[in-house]
């Protein structure tokens, strides 16, 4: 039966902006999300390769409703960007961020990697969004989007508080941390469906960005993307 799975998650936080991300099986997508406090002259992502190949921007948000990239943000918005590369190389690879201006080390970048049949024409499918600004919120949702059985679902999110988040049942948490300040970047996963909605909870009131993803499956067969072990 055709599927999607979850492998394997790393991540930098700061300033540096190589890191080594191990997979566990064979990946046949591997997704870098992005956050970042982007106020004016903080760096912006001009592009991140994985295994020394370029990967893709899929989505950009800012807490002020921004989803051009590196649209021009003033007063420390807060940002989150998906970027993919389907049938990436196998084993042990270098991500790389190239950046542009000053970082602050208000930045923080996760890669997840997946296994299985996936679409290596079309790897993503349409994001759902939502973003406040204001400092009123101890929850945020973003939904529906359009999956399928045996496909997977993820969200990037980004809040502005130190503290533990709960996602919504029944997604299953693959990260939560946080940059060298005051935010929390959170990644969970959510089994396809014909209508997906995904969400976190937390304590203290706050403004946050939210991306929600699905990740497509081959239309027939085995994925043809992916690279032989």
């Amino acid at each position: 039966m055709a599927n999607v799975a979850f492998d394997a998650v790393s991540q930098v936080i700061g300033t540096d902006n190589d890191f080594t991300h191990t997979p566990v099986g064979t990946p046949t997508l591997a997704v870098v999300t992005c956050y970042r406090s982007k106020g004016a002259g903080d760096s912006e992502v001009t592009g991140i390769t994985y295994g020394g190949q370029a990967m893709t921007l899929h989505a950009y948000l800012s807490s002020a409703g921004d989803t051009a990239h590196n649209a021009s943000t003033g007063g420390g918005a807060m940002v989150v960007e998906v970027w993919y590369l389907e049938g990436p190389p196998s084993g042990a690879q270098t991500v790389a961020v190239t950046l542009t201006g000053t970082n602050d080390g208000r930045e923080l970048y996760v890669c997840t990697t997946y296994t299985g049949d996936v679409d290596s024409t079309t790897p993503l499918g349409t994001s759902a969004t939502d973003y406040d600004a204001t400092v009123t919120n101890t929850s945020c949702s973003a939904g529906p989007v359009t999956s399928e059985s045996g496909g997977l679902c993820f969200d990037a999110t980004y809040t502005q508080v130190v503290e533990d988040h709960t996602p919504d049942s029944p997604q299953v948490q693959r990260y939560e941390g946080s940059d060298s300040t005051n935010h929390r970047a959170l990644v969970s996963t959510e089994a396809g469906a014909a209508s997906v909605t995904m969400g976190w909870s937390w304590t203290t009131s706050t403004r946050f960005v939210t991306i929600v993803t699905p990740i497509n499956l081959a239309p027939s067969g085995p994925t043809a993307g992916g690279n032989p072990t």
